[in-house]
C-alpha cells in the first residue's frame, strides 16, 4: 500500500514538472516570437563605418567569398554610407579571386551608372 502510495505521488510529480516544463517551452517560443516581430523596429545600435566595410569585404575576398562582399555594397547602401572606387574595387578583387566575371562586369556597370 505503501509503495503504491510512493508511487502514484511519484508519478503525479513527474507529471507535475512535464507539464512545469511544457508551459516554461510555450512561454519561451511566445518571448522569442515576439521580440523577433519587435526587432526590426528597434534602432539599430550598430554602426559600421566604410571602413569596417572595407576591412570585412577584404577579409571575404581573402575567403574566396565573393558573394558576401559583393552584398557588402547592398548593405552600404542600405545604411547611406558614400560609395567609391576603393569600396568597388574591393568587392571587384573578390570577384576575381572567385572567378565571378559576370559580377564584377556588373560591379563596373553600377559603377559607371552612379558617376564613380
Amino acid at each position: 500500500m505503501l509503495q503504491a502510495a510512493l508511487s502514484v505521488n511519484s508519478y503525479a510529480e513527474r507529471e507535475f514538472f512535464v507539464s512545469k516544463m511544457a508551459i516554461y517551452l510555450f512561454l519561451l517560443c511566445v518571448i522569442f516570437l515576439l521580440f523577433s516581430l519587435i526587432a526590426p523596429l528597434l534602432p539599430n545600435y550598430c554602426v559600421y563605418s566604410r571602413s569596417t566595410y572595407l576591412s570585412l569585404m577584404t577579409a571575404l575576398e581573402r575567403e574566396g567569398r565573393w558573394a558576401e562582399a559583393v552584398s557588402q555594397i547592398r548593405n552600404m547602401k542600405a545604411v547611406h554610407l558614400p560609395l567609391d572606387v576603393v569600396v568597388y574595387s574591393a568587392a571587384i578583387s573578390a570577384c576575381e579571386r572567385g572567378a565571378a566575371w559576370r559580377e564584377a562586369l556588373e560591379l563596373l556597370a553600377d559603377m559607371q551608372a552612379e558617376g564613380i
